[in-house]
């Protein structure tokens, strides 16, 4: 409801290249909080494995002890948790309202 009502808001300027970098700065900030909410590595593991991982890969990343930010911003999660796969599970995207709204 606000993303919409920001991007009206906002239509009548040339907002495109900002949009697709505020996009791209959600995008990595959701895999973020996906990932804090896969807890544990077994978890991690088999989430990782259900979004389509090789097993191989999904056990390296689910063991890693990497940050936060940097997972989320690996080719791992980042090909796996695609705009795709979170526009299905009901996120709400600036560059696509912004592209209706045009």
């Amino acid at each position: 409801m606000f993303v919409r009502g920001w991007v009206s808001y906002f239509k009548l300027a040339n907002m495109s290249d900002k949009i697709k970098r505020i996009d791209k700065w959600l995008r990595s900030r959701i895999r973020i909080f996906i990932w804090k909410n896969w807890k544990s590595k077994g978890l991690r593991y088999t989430n990782l494995k259900k979004i389509g991982v090789k097993a191989n890969q999904a056990y390296q990343w689910a063991n890693t002890r990497k940050g936060y930010c940097r997972v989320a911003l690996s080719p791992v999660l980042k090909t796996s948790l695609n705009i795709w796969v979170l526009r299905k599970a009901g996120y709400t995207f600036l560059n696509d309202i912004y592209l209706k709204v045009s």
